[in-house]
């Protein structure tokens, strides 16, 4: 009796109820989590999140009323306790198990006889929430524009659309870096690990052209030369993006180190600030000269001027040393009180330093200012994993799959190439978490009403992987429809095409690549993937991603149900029945050479055409792609030329071949489609759900009238067949009409 009445078990009661109180919060507050949770699996095996009709029902209840009954069996049984009823103690716990299974029990039961039944009725609202949340939270909600596709390309429109033609972008951004590291490197000094794409202005023309930093390699050299002597990178290449020269290499149009070429005026050439600076360097230092470039006759050097930079006492670059493993750099006698330290010179590490919070693009790209710096553009995406009623998707970041459901790229970070000087500017003030890490770190970011210098602006291109992420999800979110997304009755998936001359029947996707398109009558850099309706091959829709004052934003145009329109593997599969076309490219292919292809797509004003390099790479000698031929197709023409202002020629012209672009793949895809459709809507006549009967008793119709006009066209196609044969006659062996 005195230890139950003692002033310890007093304060054990205490403890006890006051985790039992906390406990029973935390499950009230974590029940409105549900919200997070997947609630329903599509047809298509697509996982919707939120909280479905048996979460907000049965379950967000039934977890405040376990918290309560968890309060009240944690009482009774400390009462029960302080009167040594131990078997009453037993069963006011027992409450909390029972409680649950019968919770389970009963939305097992709810989900079985009220739900299942009607399932797409009952949870049409929280389908409804799963579209509207998952569109916003990937900013995916973009305009839909329907194209009345116009088929073969006209010499009308060839002529119309000249400077998107003249300016679309056919060479590669890897064959770009293959032959600047094989070509460019300076006797060893330099690489090129990064070549992006942007429109300068070229001679008085705006012009689709790659930049490359020509940044310096150090993993090789000694303490001193690396440390001293060879601190920078110096200046940028930049190559054609929409021409070869006549022998099929790579054209540059500013390589020159020295800048004798110079079309576009750089001022401070040299980068101590980039993505291979990875270790310290020490400028201004005794007896040691900073080499700047070398034109093949003579070795330039350089002092650097910028402000940045740790000037350190002896104790200061001691604890450096230490810190880095290299006592060199307190000890070295060609340290004097001039002498600037730059450390944290890789670009993306040093903006995680100040900014870890955000993922960041590992592409970064330079552009240049009216002043002639180089900057280099970080791309920051602020994520989560926590907005209701989103679906969730993975990306791959610092070697790690990370699942989310938000992601916005609100933040760009401008680094100064020769001075590091990292500028925060948040670009889309609608992002939640952007703004909180504004006040969070207020002297980080620019002021809010800070613009962007314009001609940094104008160099901005749509982020790759911003891009990844919403192509991939509009594969299923196109539609805004609950029913359709409910039955998976309009996927997407982007477009196949076999990449390579080789026997290998497999074939890839086609990602997403940039070139220049017609948006709002303004051509724009943009990313483009195209897509083919699940299981086709035929191309039905493209997204274009475009940069408009310094905002991505999302273009999606679809082509009309009935419009037929050849995929790339299906061109391919006609370009190798063309005896012609396939001559000359198995000509290339002789011993110890390598073809190779890539095919781009490009709309072009109601039409879209094809444009296929041939590469052949001579493995024994340069082992660098030259291009050889460039295939072009649009509508039912195609033709094969030395160049592509060759083939576009020939396109319009009569020498252009004709192919067949009715394939069985269409009537077969309407068939299956009136299958399902009839099947939906036999589930809907027994659930008694009439809207979902409407809904399906028109797309049967509209399935049914598009199998009617294809079935009309063949039966034309085997007339017209019919009425040129019959007008043949065979004389002596020789067909007249």
């Amino acid at each position: 009796e005195t230890l139950k009445n003692s002033p310890m078990m007093k304060t054990i009661y205490r403890n006890i109820k006051l985790i039992t109180i906390c406990i029973s919060a935390f499950i009230i507050v974590c029940s409105v989590d549900i919200v997070f949770d997947n609630f329903l699996t599509t047809d298509n095996n697509i996982k919707l999140a939120g909280a479905g009709i048996v979460d907000r029902t049965i379950k967000y209840w039934g977890n405040i009323i376990l918290a309560l009954i968890l309060l009240i069996a944690v009482f009774k049984a400390l009462r029960s306790l302080k009167k040594e009823k131990q078997t009453k103690i037993l069963k006011d716990l027992a409450i909390v198990p029972i409680y649950l299974v019968a919770m389970f029990v009963v939305m097992i039961v709810f989900d079985f006889a009220f739900v299942r039944p009607n399932r797409f009725d009952k949870e049409k609202k929280y389908i409804e929430a799963n579209i509207y949340s998952t569109k916003k939270a990937y900013a995916i909600d973009c305009n839909i524009e329907t194209i009345d596709y116009s088929g073969t390309i006209t010499a009308d429109e060839v002529q119309e659309n000249k400077s998107i033609l003249d300016s679309t972008v056919i060479v590669d951004k890897n064959i770009v870096l293959r032959y600047l590291n094989e070509n460019q490197t300076g006797t060893g000094y330099y690489t090129y690990k990064t070549a992006k794409l942007s429109s300068y202005n070229i001679d008085g023309e705006k012009k689709p052209v790659y930049v490359t930093p020509r940044e310096i390699v150090n993993n090789k050299r000694t303490y001193n030369s690396k440390t001293y002597e060879y601190t920078h990178g110096y200046g940028l290449v930049f190559t054609d993006a929409t021409n070869y020269t006549e022998e099929g290499k790579v054209q540059y149009i500013q390589n020159d180190i020295s800048g004798k070429d110079a079309k576009i005026a750089i001022n401070k050439p040299q980068i101590y600030y980039g993505l291979e600076t990875n270790g310290i360097v020490i400028t201004n230092a005794n007896g040691k000269k900073e080499f700047d470039y070398s034109d093949g006759k003579q070795e330039y050097e350089t002092t650097y001027e910028g402000n940045s930079g740790l000037s350190l006492g002896f104790i200061d670059r001691l604890i450096l040393g230490l810190k880095q493993k290299n006592i060199n750099i307190a000890f070295s006698g060609a340290n004097s009180k001039n002498s600037k330290v730059l450390i944290n010179r890789n670009v993306i590490k040093r903006a995680k330093m100040a900014l870890p919070d955000v993922v960041y693009d590992n592409e970064p790209y330079t552009v240049v200012d009216k002043q002639g710096n180089i900057y280099w553009v970080i791309d920051a995406y602020t994520i989560s994993s926590s907005y209701p009623y989103s679906t969730y998707t993975e990306i791959q970041y610092d070697n790690q799959k990370r699942g989310i459901n938000y992601i916005r790229n609100s933040i760009k970070v401008i680094t100064n190439a020769y001075t590091g000087e990292m500028k925060f500017y948040i670009t889309d003030r609608t992002d939640a978490i952007a703004m909180a890490y504004r006040k969070v770190y207020p002297a980080l970011f620019e002021d809010i009403d800070a613009q962007i210098p314009e001609e940094i602006k104008e160099q901005f291109v749509y982020p790759e992987l911003l891009y990844r992420v919403q192509s991939g999800l509009l594969e299923e979110y196109h539609n805004t429809k609950a029913d359709v997304l409910y039955r998976s009755d309009d996927t997407w998936e982007k477009s196949t095409y076999k990449n390579s001359q080789s026997n290998n029947k497999t074939k890839n996707t086609r990602e997403a690549y940039y070139t220049l398109v017609n948006v709002d009558n303004d051509e724009k850099m943009g990313l483009i993937q195209f897509y083919s309706q699940k299981g086709k091959q035929s191309i039905n829709s493209y997204l274009i991603g475009t940069i408009d004052q310094g905002e991505n934003k999302l273009h999606l145009r679809t082509f009309k149900s009935d419009t037929s329109i050849l995929g790339p593997t299906q061109l391919d599969a006609q370009i190798t029945l063309d005896e012609e076309i396939q001559k000359q490219i198995d000509s290339l292919n002789v011993t110890g050479a390598k073809v190779t292809k890539e095919m781009i797509v490009v709309p072009v004003g109601n039409t879209i055409i094809y444009i296929e390099p041939i590469y052949q790479t001579l493995i024994n000698e340069s082992n660098l792609p030259v291009l050889k031929k460039v295939i072009v197709a649009s509508g039912n023409k195609l033709t094969i030329g030395n160049n592509l202002q060759e083939a576009l020629e020939q396109l319009i012209s009569q020498s252009a071949v004709s192919i067949d672009v009715n394939t069985t793949e269409d009537l077969y895809g309407i068939l299956d489609s009136i299958i399902k459709a009839n099947g939906n809507l036999s589930e809907s006549l027994k659930s008694n759900n009439w809207e979902l009967m409407g809904s399906d008793i028109q797309k049967l119709q509209e399935l049914i009238n598009s199998l009617e006009r294809q079935l009309e066209e063949e039966k034309k196609e085997k007339n017209n067949t019919t009425n040129e044969t019959s007008n043949n006659t065979i004389v002596d062996g020789n067909v007249v009409e």
